[in-house]
């Protein structure tokens, strides 16, 4: 490849006097491309720290390039005192860990190394450029075919975490992730809860997660157990017509008030006449929004649905909405990195290749209480609880 004629092969370039990314690709050697960038940004083990993305209740976000590969990751940076005082924190983060590192599907967000020294913990997860509540905070509601895609998408994940035993229990837009490539990827599993995959039925109790998703037995004041699953499939339900309406199905307010929860208990739903066209729409609506959490659709009955196989892709007239650049508003979207930028143009995906062990990663931690499910951990002896030196 051609190298540029501004400059020679062994010269550092100033970032900001570069214009053209082809002429920052035509450099030469990705050898030099690392140098670029390592002069202005530090690395962590061999990604090169980038801007933050976000600020959540466990710490910062950033984004990352690894080095090796041009690979972009979201990495989240935690900082250990938080740990050491917060025993509900480590419990949450431990929980994500398990999940996020050791299930693999398209649909549930991965995290794909991890490093820690005695100050921050870091884990490098494949990187989303946003929110659905973001999505449905610039545009209310997406196209119906959009809507379509998010919502399969969103039941294959259910389908995956419950075939594993595992229930969300907090779905909402805040918790839904898409890729630049339309993929949406289920986080948080702070509150997850976990279910035997040989039981007969799958009981939970308590009422994790956030109101305005919950199905109407969570607000009832006898019903004291629940089925884990139907809890994802109300809130997955919410979702799909709050991405079709831009409103909620029953809550329209940030707090719940008794009339809410005596609407959610008694009434039904009441459809907007853009959604009562659709009759097979609407039927899969009254099957999932059934307040008898027992006749309520299945994860299987909603897949084998008669809507959930139409194609709305062959019938749609728009493309699907993405967020918008001109004008940003949140930490998320700041400016991109050049490097970051060479790899979107020139890269694919990143692989489902694991960059450490994950035992080997909680042996230097020793902070974390490791799960002491042996579906996790593949030998429940070496379980190490908490360092008593931290």
């Amino acid at each position: 490849m051609k190298k540029s004629s501004s400059a020679s092969k062994n010269e550092m370039i100033d970032i900001k006097q570069v214009e053209n990314l082809d002429d920052v690709f035509l450099i030469g050697s990705q050898e030099e491309i690392y140098r670029l960038k390592i002069h202005k940004y530090k690395e962590i083990k061999h990604y090169i720290k980038g801007e933050v993305l976000g600020r959540g209740k466990f710490g910062v976000v950033r984004e990352f390039i690894d080095k090796k590969t041009l690979k972009r990751y979201a990495g989240k940076i935690i900082r250990t005192n938080i740990l050491k005082r917060n025993s509900h924190l480590r419990h949450q983060i431990n929980k994500e860990l398990a999940i996020t590192y050791h299930f693999n599907h398209p649909n549930v967000l991965r995290v794909y190394d991890l490093y820690a020294t005695s100050k921050k913990i870091y884990m490098f997860m494949e990187f989303c450029y946003g929110e659905l509540a973001e999505f449905l905070k610039v545009y209310k509601c997406l196209p119906k075919s959009q809507c379509k895609d998010y919502f399969v998408q969103l039941i294959e994940g259910l389908s995956y975490l419950h075939s594993h035993g595992i229930i969300h229990r907090d779905i909402k837009p805040e918790n839904i992730l898409v890729t630049p490539y339309d993929i949406i990827k289920l986080a948080d599993f702070g509150v997850c809860q976990e279910i035997s995959i040989f039981k007969l039925d799958d009981m939970v109790f308590g009422s994790d997660g956030t109101p305005l998703y919950h199905p109407p037995e969570l607000f009832h004041p006898k019903i004291i157990h629940y089925s884990g699953t139907k809890i994802d499939i109300w809130a997955a339900g919410v979702i799909l017509y709050q991405m079709l309406t831009g409103e909620l199905p029953f809550f329209n307010r940030t707090n719940t008030t008794e009339r809410d929860i005596d609407e959610i208990l008694t009434e039904n739903v009441q459809y907007p006449l853009s959604l009562k066209q659709d009759v097979l729409l609407i039927d899969l609506f009254n099957g999932i929004f059934e307040k008898d959490f027992r006749h309520r659709m299945s994860i299987m009955a909603i897949k084998n649905h008669p809507w959930m196989q139409i194609d709305y892709n062959r019938q749609r007239d728009e493309p699907f909405v993405k967020l918008p650049t001109d004008n940003l508003t949140i930490d998320c979207y700041r400016g991109l990195t050049v490097l970051t930028r060479i790899y979107n143009k020139y890269y694919p995906p990143p692989s489902e290749e694991k960059l450490v062990n994950f035992r080997q990663f909680q042996d230097s931690l020793k902070i974390l209480p490791l799960m002491r499910s042996s579906r996790y951990i593949q030998d429940p002896r070496k379980i190490n609880l908490m360092a008593a030196n931290v």
